[in-house]
């Protein structure tokens, strides 16, 4: 027979005894003992079962006692009873339809209601939702045969606090081991687990972190394998982590840079301090990219207990860089080669001064010479004819060979324009039939023209130059067929589109696009293409000129040349121009008269000896008198010694900065002067912003007899002191 006592702290006397019947009586602050080995070892061990079951459970405040000698009871009963109170988790028993028979101390803490407020109401009330209760789920279970369970759930505390509570849940059997009462277990975890939530946020927080970096983080066993690696492994060089997952990064690794990885590896045996490197791995395309990587040897720390490698891929940023450092430096090469084009210009127009002056001269005098003895007559008449033939080819050359200056004198935008407004569809309208016949009929020509477009402020004769330059090296990509596509348009370029097109400000411009589909060019060639005689054709067959003219041209007018290219596709050349505000301009166009002649003096200041002597000689035969400088010191003194008045300074404004310093020496000797200027490059547009003399103007070199002599009249004719004294 099984007894079962229900004893409280105030009980004195052993209980009477029961029935063999026994039945749980309701009581508070009891618990259960028994003097029966067999079903308190059945009780004994579910409970403690139960709790062994979980490491939540502190075993120490609560237990089972066997009863055995009756005069040791009370001292037993009063030892269980502390320890059933002074649990700090809730101890409950129920019967099987979930109505409470005990009620601990720890349960009272927990839930917030005293032992007499819970008596005999049911466990549901603990659930937020009595009717879908967890806890009377689990003693249905124990009904149904169902052993100690243990589950976490949420319970309610009196003053509508919601806790989270780890629950035990174990039956208290009869000798023949069916269930007859629950045995409740509670453990408060509403803060642990809010500890573990916030845990398993941070750990999720610095997961997305690491796995979203910009950078790739890889962790190495000690034998070097790979570990783990974030979400940039795929990002930047194509792989899982299940694809490098065990092996070494060597075998991604450049050859040239295991050198490198090898000394970075001797530093992590040493324990020395990591530092960056440079490496390159190989992309999963094939393609290499490089990385500036830094290692923390984090083997001796038992949380990593590997090497921690942080790698950002810098491909991009060095790619950029070499494009900055190919710029600058054809930057460079461009100013230089404008510097010297400007020299050599300047030395040759001096030359070619000379050369076809001088042969000028001897055609004009060789074609009026007459002789009346007519065997003499026809002696001479044959010799003039063959050295009038050596004349003239002789000019010719100096003309091609200035023509060749001039080139120069474009790209080093030193030359003399004359800009104007004008609508760029219209001149390419009229260049249509030149650019056909030019490229040849093997050759498709396009125009794409924006109707709306804007006007522009260019020298036109030099902007043709430009724009046939473009088209004969269009032609000479497209040796057998193409197409040849010519595009204007007006487009604003914000602040954006600065970062796209190097060196050009915002602002509204008008472009012209010409593309070809021809063979194209490499990024090296594309570096080179405005430099002067560079050419990718043959030896012989170009001087190299024509996109050097068309870049000094475009860039002295104010406007931005690029060009864009691929090998085997073709390339595009893109001119901005500034877009004009004003609507049309007009030219007015001096004609040209024969050896215009005068009487005046002029002084001639010019340090070349060859074309001092060549402009005196075309002075002298158009009629003036000529007081002859090879300096600023020789001609202040024959301003300060000549007795008679001087009219016209004919000066040569080497160099272009201090020619209005010397110039106004000179006028402030001889006010009476008009001023004649002999320009060979950029003087004549630095003279036109910096000249404030009334009467000036300038004849540019390689200048002929005739265009020498007609603008030394036009100076004279419009110095008023002249006019005057004429009159």
């Amino acid at each position: 027979m099984i007894k079962l006592d229900l004893v409280t702290e105030e009980t004195k006397k052993p209980s009477r005894p029961e029935p063999e019947s026994t039945e749980i009586v309701t009581a508070t602050r009891e618990i259960v003992t028994t003097s029966d080995q067999t079903a308190g070892a059945s009780l004994f061990e579910a409970m403690r079962g139960a709790l062994r079951r979980t490491d939540r459970v502190d075993l120490s405040g609560f237990g089972f006692f066997f009863i055995r000698p009756r005069h040791r009871a009370q001292q037993t009963m009063s030892l269980l009873s502390t320890i059933f109170e002074t649990s700090t988790d809730a101890v409950i028993t129920t019967a099987l339809d979930g109505k409470i028979v005990s009620w601990n101390r720890g349960a009272e803490a927990m839930f917030g209601r005293d032992a007499d407020e819970v008596a005999g109401l049911s466990v549901s009330m603990l659930s937020p939702d009595p009717n879908e209760s967890e806890l009377l789920a689990a003693l249905s279970r124990l009904k149904r045969g169902s052993q100690t369970e243990e589950l976490e759930t949420r319970c309610v505390a009196k003053d509508g606090s919601s806790l989270t509570v780890h629950l035990t849940v174990c039956p208290i059997q009869d000798k023949k081991g069916r269930p007859t009462a629950a045995g409740l277990i509670a453990r408060d975890v509403t803060e642990r687990r809010q500890v573990e939530q916030e845990l398993r946020k941070s750990e999720e927080w610095f997961h997305t972190l690491v796995e979203h970096t910009a950078d790739l983080l890889v962790v190495l066993e000690r034998d070097g394998r790979v570990r783990y690696a974030n979400g940039s492994l795929r990002r930047l060089l194509g792989y899982k982590l299940r694809d490098v997952a065990g092996r070494r990064p060597i075998e991604w690794l450049h050859p040239e840079d295991l050198d490198a990885i090898s000394r970075a590896t001797n530093k992590f045996s040493r324990f020395d301090p990591d530092g960056m490197i440079r490496l390159r791995l190989k992309h999963a395309d094939g393609t290499w990219r490089t990385f500036e990587a830094t290692a923390r040897n984090l083997q001796d720390n038992d949380a990593v207990a590997g090497i921690v490698v942080t790698a950002r891929d810098i491909s991009d940023r060095i790619r950029t860089e070499q494009q900055v450092r190919q710029a600058y430096a054809q930057e460079q090469r461009m100013n230089a080669a404008e510097s010297l084009a400007g020299v050599i210009s300047r030395d040759l127009d001096n030359l070619l001064t000379t050369i076809s002056g001088y042969s000028s001269l001897i055609i004009r005098q060789l074609e009026s010479s007459h002789y009346e003895e007519p065997t003499v007559h026809a002696r001479v008449t044959e010799t003039r004819d063959r050295l009038l033939t050596d004349a003239h080819q002789v000019q010719k050359a100096a003309e091609q060979a200035a023509r060749i200056t001039e080139s120069l004198l474009a790209f080093s935008q030193k030359q003399v324009l004359r800009p104007r407004v004008l609508d760029l569809n219209s001149l390419l309208s009229e260049l249509d039939p030149r650019i056909r016949e030019l490229v040849g009929a093997h050759i498709t020509v396009l125009r794409v023209a924006d109707p709306d477009l804007g006007r522009i402020r260019v020298d036109r004769a030099w902007l043709e130059h430009a724009i046939l330059g473009i088209a004969i090296n269009a032609r000479e990509a497209m040796p057998s067929s193409g197409t040849l596509t010519i595009e204007t348009k007006s487009v604003d370029l914000g602040n954006e589109s600065r970062t796209q097109i190097r060196g050009l400000e915002p602002g509204r411009f008008v472009t012209l696009e010409i593309r070809d589909s021809g063979r194209g060019m490499d990024a090296e060639t594309q570096t080179h293409v405005f430099e002067p005689f560079f050419t990718t054709r043959e030896s012989g067959s170009g001087k190299g000129l024509g996109m050097s003219m068309a870049y000094g041209i475009i860039k002295q007018s104010g406007g931005h040349i690029d060009i864009r290219s691929e090998q085997g596709v073709g390339t595009a050349v893109r001119v901005f121009f500034p877009l004009s505000d004003a609507m049309s301009e007009t030219v007015a166009i001096a004609e040209e008269s024969d050896l215009p002649r005068g009487s005046e003096t002029v002084l001639l200041l010019q340090p070349d000896e060859a074309v001092r002597g060549l402009a005196r000689q075309i002075l002298v035969m158009s009629g003036y008198a000529v007081l002859e400088a090879r300096n600023e010191m020789e001609a202040l003194q024959l301003c300060q010694t000549h007795p008679a008045p001087i009219e016209l300074l004919v000066a040569d404004p080497a160099p272009a900065s201090r020619a209005s310093e010397v110039t106004s020496r000179l006028l402030a000797l001889r006010p009476e002067m008009g001023l004649l200027y002999t320009c060979g490059y950029a003087e004549g547009l630095a003279l036109q912003e910096s000249q404030d003399e009334p009467t000036w103007g300038y004849v540019q070199k390689p200048f002929s007899p005739a265009s020498l002599a007609q603008k030394a009249r036009e100076v004279l004719d419009a110095t008023p002191r002249v006019k005057a004294r004429s009159a």
